[in-house]
């Protein structure tokens, strides 16, 4: 007997329509986005950090202008975060000027991790570091002086 090669192929896409389509596709990003950030502890990981501060209106030290809840890097500077919507996603981080910005390095490393897990992070909608990031959907929405403002893209 000789052996006989055999190939088998999957398809391993969601077929969108079904019930846990969308919770599956979710999932599946959350999880890869997680092991794109890697260890929180290595230090030239730019999301790195060492604690968390919880900033909430009963402490003591409560101050109305930081975040509630805070990642601390162990310079005390905020860790660099990742927010995503839908198939967007973002880096924020507090960069300073002399220095390679650490929201520049963060969508660097989960760009290039997200594409070796087979996820794509395509280079022309990513847009550079700013504050001023503009709209996600199509919406922007803006409170600033001298009264809100709606508009579309």
């Amino acid at each position: 007997g000789e052996i006989e090669p055999e190939t088998f192929l999957r398809f391993t896409g969601l077929p969108f329509g079904g019930r846990p389509c969308p919770f599956n596709a979710c999932q599946g990003q959350a999880r890869i986005l997680e092991l794109c950030e890697g260890d929180r502890h290595e230090e030239t990981n730019p999301f790195q950090w060492e604690c968390v501060r919880l900033n909430l209106p009963t402490s003591k030290t409560w101050d109305p202008s930081m975040p509630r809840v805070m990642k601390l890097r162990k310079d005390g500077e905020l860790a660099t975060a990742q927010s995503s919507y839908v198939d967007d996603i973002r880096g924020a981080a507090r960069d300073s000027p002399d220095l390679l910005p650490r929201s520049w390095e963060a969508a660097r490393r989960l760009k290039r991790r997200m594409n070796y897990f087979g996820n794509q992070a395509d280079e022309r909608k990513f847009r550079p570091p700013t504050v001023h990031a503009g709209a996600w959907r199509g919406l922007i929405f803006s409170t600033g002086f001298p009264f809100p403002l709606k508009s579309t893209t």
